[in-house]
């Protein structure tokens, strides 16, 4: 099928954020509407050094909540490749693409750079520069290596914060944006149309289920659990009902083997606890209230999204704000809670695709100290 398309250049987006939305696209560019698309690891020509790797992560997540499209993401893509030994697809290779194409049953690709990706902590470096975010990507037909659409595209909040979620939500604002343009150049009805259009799946897909992953998972270290002293005054027990979670906290306590505390999450590379980590966390106040001389510790561990060393801050301070948020909000001591960030050093699922991530992405919870009368 084909149709002409109009040159739109120029708009402004509404919305909480402002910024340009320069598109360009193939005046007969659709053949036949791509369902297997893969965003490639954009390059990154930002001062910030894992930009590339997160927006073209919030990128694929906006071309699949269109509907429209099955989307390898980058890290997938990455995992695949490196065994096809597939290269030059970023300079639009005619030959690269079309082993994409035969060997991963990819229709197109999306590929770019992102330029600018731009936050501080600083409040006073704050004042004189927004946050900012803008990238370039276009979209390639791998039978023809034809462009079938490009855009340029930017955004700064309206409003100046100082926080990093200020600006994860302007990139996630602008990829949302860009997909949904993306969506509005291609032909309507087709295969969208079809209730079972997902079968038979991308065979990318189908490799990802399959394939081994070399290597095992590398065993962190454990920690020790320390023994109360035979003749430790006892602990004052205070009057505290277990909930039903609660309790089951304390019977994956007693076996001192370290678990994730299940429900408990952050908004993505922020410290902003979501709300569903309330309950999770009102259990393990309830355990820390009735033996006060019990010691944990907590452990946030992220994807491998970013520069190893900022993750491993990110963490540090996701552990640190459940421990304020536990002090604050219930009463526990700091000294009942030891805190580690641990980045992307252990992952529990190889990195491939957003499932793994997710689980990735967690808190575990360790016992230091039992408690001097048992429990």
């Amino acid at each position: 099928m084909r149709r002409a398309m109009a040159i739109v250049a120029g708009f402004m987006v509404a919305g909480c954020s402002h910024g340009r939305f320069d598109v360009r696209v193939d005046p007969g560019f659709v053949e036949e509407t791509p369902r297997c698309v893969a965003v490639i690891p954009l390059e990154n020509f930002s001062l910030t050094s894992f930009a590339g790797i997160a927006v073209g992560e919030l990128l694929s997540q906006a071309l699949e909540s269109t509907g429209q499209f099955v989307v390898l993401e980058p890290t997938a893509y990455q995992f695949l490749t490196r065994y096809l030994n597939v290269g030059g697809v970023v300079s639009g290779d005619p030959e690269a693409l079309r082993q994409l194409r035969s060997e991963l049953g990819i229709d197109a690709v999306v590929i770019g750079s992102v330029s600018e990706y731009w936050y501080t902590d600083d409040p006073e470096v704050y004042r004189d520069k927004q946050p900012s975010v803008a990238l370039s990507v276009r979209m390639v037909d791998t039978a023809s290596t034809r462009t079938l659409w490009r855009v340029t595209a930017s955004r700064t909040p309206s409003s100046a914060s100082s926080h990093i979620r200020m600006l994860t939500s302007v990139a996630a604002d602008l990829t949302r944006d860009i997909a949904e343009n993306l969506k509005q150049k291609l032909p309507e009805g087709g295969w969208t149309a079809d209730p079972d259009w997902r079968k038979p799946v991308c065979k990318f897909e189908q490799r990802l289920a399959r394939q081994d992953v070399p290597g095992e998972r590398p065993q962190p270290a454990a920690t020790p659990v320390v023994s109360a002293p035979e003749k430790r005054p006892a602990a004052t027990k205070a009057p505290v009902e277990l909930n039903a979670d609660a309790k089951k906290l304390v019977e994956r306590l007693k076996r001192g083997e370290p678990f994730v505390l299940r429900g408990v999450g952050f908004e993505y590379q922020t410290t902003d606890l979501k709300p569903s980590s309330n309950a999770a966390l009102e259990s393990l106040a309830q355990i820390l209230q009735a033996w006060p001389d019990l010691v944990i510790e907590v452990i946030a561990h992220s994807d491998n999204a970013g520069d190893p060393d900022e993750l491993q801050s990110l963490t540090l301070k996701q552990a640190e704000k459940i421990r304020a948020v536990l002090s604050s909000d219930y009463g526990i001591a700091p000294s009942q809670i030891v805190v580690r960030g641990r980045g992307g050093a252990e992952p529990l699922l190889p990195n491939i695709n957003r499932r793994n991530r997710q689980i990735n992405r967690r808190v575990e919870i360790r016992l230091v100290r039992a408690p001097a009368r048992g429990w």
